[in-house]
């Protein structure tokens, strides 16, 4: 069986290192071009285990399904890459294209599942392998798996678990393809549990200390992708007209009684009132200099909502 690869990111190097030098050959690896030079990418990853490498551009070029069944391509595996490939690319793949999505499909389709998941309080989430058609994440899943979010972890944290319940999800395609493609599993989605996000960050990434703790201290876990930068930023708010972020916040339970965006001090620890209770902020970043948030938060100021 050969293999097209298409992949981005952490997760699509994991897989083209453990798909290379397996029993079935890589065709090529699409992805961005970058300079090899310029730090880890799959296309220096590529470059780096002397494979072929095809700009991801490439999926627009009208002879490319001619291509494909030059090559003697079967299958075509996603994992990460944002590409949208078309419907006649996927027709002259035999075996179709398969996509690795960090998301429980149909409910989280589109971009950024993993920080939506955790801003609209989700308790558990999920990683779907599905058949690629022309509409994105909507193909027949073959594979799901799900798992818990423990109330206090991060994006990266839950995106990495993705990654880790992901690849195996992906070698097991890859195996039953092998063995018997009938035998691969095709659940339709329901079109009407459907949700599809996209690029946009919630409340335009702004702090509301006049709604719920939950809701500030989940949206700032849902951008916290640290020490990786954020596909969201960092979610901020103002002091005496500046600008600033809050990189780590967790709840307090404490209920809170004083005006929403008050700030109290006590110890070591910055608290700030929400409409039901105190957030406990943990680190801000202002003037590009993060630090710990008692360095510049004081008793008696208060946030703009």
């Amino acid at each position: 069986m050969r293999v097209l690869l298409a992949i981005e990111d952490a997760a699509g190097m994991q897989l083209l290192r453990r798909l290379h030098g397996g029993a079935d050959p890589i065709v090529a690896v699409l992805a961005r071009p970058r300079a090899d030079g310029g730090g880890a990418s799959t296309w220096a990853l590529a470059g780096a285990l002397g494979l072929p490498r095809w700009p991801v551009d490439r999926l627009a070029d009208a002879d490319l399904p001619g291509h494909l069944h030059a090559a003697g391509v079967d299958v075509l595996l996603n994992a990460y890459s944002l590409a949208i490939v078309p419907g006649p690319v996927l027709d002259a793949i035999p075996m179709g294209g398969w996509n690795l999505h960090p998301g429980p499909l149909p409910r989280y389709a589109g971009l950024h599942s993993v920080s939506w998941a955790i801003h609209n309080g989700e308790v558990e989430h999920g990683v779907t392998v599905h058949r690629m058609v022309p509409t994105v994440d909507l193909g027949p899943i073959a594979y799901q798996e799900r798992f818990p979010i423990p109330a206090d972890a991060s994006a990266l944290q839950v995106a990495m678990r993705c990654v880790a319940l992901g690849l195996p999800l992906m070698e097991r395609l890859v195996e039953q393809l092998r063995d018997d493609p009938r035998g691969v599993p095709v659940l339709p989605q329901d079109p009407s549990l459907r949700t599809f996000f996209g690029a946009g960050v919630p409340d335009g990434g702004r702090l509301d200390w006049t709604g719920p703790a939950r809701r500030v201290v989940d949206l700032v876990r849902a951008c916290d992708y640290a020490p990786l930068p954020s596909p969201w930023g960092a979610p901020v708010t103002s002091l005496r007209g500046a600008r600033m972020e809050v990189l780590r916040a967790s709840l307090t339970g404490i209920p809170a009684d004083h005006p929403p965006g008050t700030i109290v001090c006590v110890g070591d620890t910055a608290l700030v009132a929400c409409a039901d209770s105190w957030v406990r902020v943990e680190r801000i970043r202002a003037e590009g200099l993060a630090v710990d948030a008692t360095l510049l938060l004081h008793p008696g100021d208060r946030f703009e909502a």
